[in-house]
């Protein structure tokens, strides 16, 4: 189709233009690419002879284009569905283990903080931190 309307438009260029057509009959460079045009032409409505669009083809892109969009629908849809019973458990696992956390949190040696107790830490003052025998946690010789 493009090829179609450049040729239309060289067509009309040397059709029109007696400027153009002195051009080409004076310049053996632009006859040469001329003759090369429409050899390139020909070729082109020789190989395309044969081929050409089906019926209503731009209804039935149209129409496939718009059902991509009613698949992703359908996907999201499906994605919903299989993911949702993952977040709720993965939520009643979060409640659970907080729940558990706030329960046992008077074993604390320390008064932990809020982050602590939900995620079930060990307070940890400076004190303690900087008395801490390394050598008993991390020995030298194992």
């Amino acid at each position: 189709m493009r090829e179609r309307s450049s040729f239309r438009l060289l067509d009309a260029a040397l059709s029109g233009d007696t400027a153009a057509r002195k051009a080409v009959a004076q310049s053996p460079a632009l006859r040469a690419e001329l003759a090369a045009l429409e050899h390139m032409r020909s070729l082109l409505q020789e190989s395309s002879a044969g081929q050409t669009a089906h019926p209503f083809l731009a209804e039935r892109v149209v129409r496939r284009i718009r059902s991509g969009a009613h698949r992703e629908q359908i996907l999201y849809g499906s994605l919903l569905r299989v993911f949702r019973p993952v977040v709720v458990a993965a939520l009643l696992l979060i409640v659970s283990l907080a729940a558990y956390n706030i329960t046992f949190r008077s074993t604390y040696t320390a008064t932990p903080t809020t982050t602590e107790v939900m995620l079930g830490l060990q307070p940890v003052t400076l004190t303690e931190a900087f008395a801490a025998d390394l050598e008993t946690v991390f020995p030298a010789n194992p």
